[in-house]
């Protein structure tokens, strides 16, 4: 309701956004949505409990090779009552991080899970007391209709996906203007220094960007979640390298639906390595 759309129709595509955000999370872990917020068995899940989590995590990813130590199952006792898992027939303490693979996808939950925290209700029983509710998005969206505008992202987006990368195959099905209003309001540079680029990101993902544009991940996920360079926020001019990050070659779950968002990217003083 607090969405701005152009067009009715794209309801159903907020509902599904919103789903698949939820859906990555209760299927990872053992955490329910109830009343519009995520509980574990000992309550609601808070940005403190996943900042601790994320420092745990950032352990298991450098500490892999002592799976099943002391130390390292202890980590695990307490990564668990943050972040619970379905206990199913057992839960064995070497199959839970038993890679670095298995930590970076953690990661993503993790991400998704920080993202859905901001975007969730007050639960059910403080909704009607009269309050005025809460601005949780201020963000307007419609399809493109610019012939024009629509011909230069295909062009771009043709011109860029390299066979190199393996998905020539993926064609641009819809294009939307997106507008996050005080994210873009905000947005300062010397016109100079913007470069325009891709940027991908899982589908259960993509309702939270709406919400709050690109940010940094706190520095101890920094080395977990693919930042190839370090701590910060990563586009890419080639459209097949963004694909990469939505459409799961970088380590998240495998899909056959990718988003990619065009963004401006002011760099300021850029540094070429070589």
């Amino acid at each position: 309701s607090q969405i701005k759309l152009s067009d009715d129709s794209l309801k159903a595509l907020l509902k599904r956004l919103a789903y698949s955000n939820v859906h990555k999370i209760t299927n990872s872990t053992s955490i329910s949505f109830n009343n519009g917020v995520f509980q574990t068995p000992l309550g609601i899940v808070t940005h403190e409990g996943i900042d601790e989590a994320r420092i745990l995590l950032d352990y298991f990813f450098k500490n892999i090779k002592k799976n099943g130590k002391d130390e390292f199952n202890q980590n695990i006792d307490n990564y668990l009552k943050i972040i619970p898992r379905p206990k199913g027939g057992g839960l064995l303490y070497e199959n839970i991080f038993p890679d670095v693979e298995s930590v970076k996808k953690e990661s993503d939950v993790l991400d998704a899970l920080a993202n859905s925290v901001d975007l969730a209700l007050k639960p059910a029983d403080t909704v009607g007391d009269g309050k005025p509710q809460e601005k949780v998005f201020n963000l307007e969206m419609g399809k493109v209709t610019d012939p024009k505008l629509i011909k230069k992202i295909t062009d771009w987006y043709n011109s860029t996906n390299k066979a190199m990368h393996h998905y020539t195959n993926v064609k641009i099905v819809n294009i939307y203007a997106v507008d996050i209003v005080d994210y873009n309001k905000n947005f300062t540079h010397d016109d100079k220094q913007i470069v325009e680029v891709w940027h991908g990101s899982g589908q259960s993902n993509i309702l939270s960007i709406m919400k709050t544009g690109l940010f940094c991940s706190p520095p101890s996920t920094a080395a977990i979640a693919g930042k190839m360079f370090g701590n910060g926020v990563y586009g890419s001019k080639t459209a097949s390298k963004s694909l990469g990050y939505t459409l799961g070659r970088w380590g998240q779950g495998r899909s056959e639906i990718g988003w990619l968002f065009v963004c401006d990217f002011a760099v300021g003083k850029p540094y070429y390595p070589t």
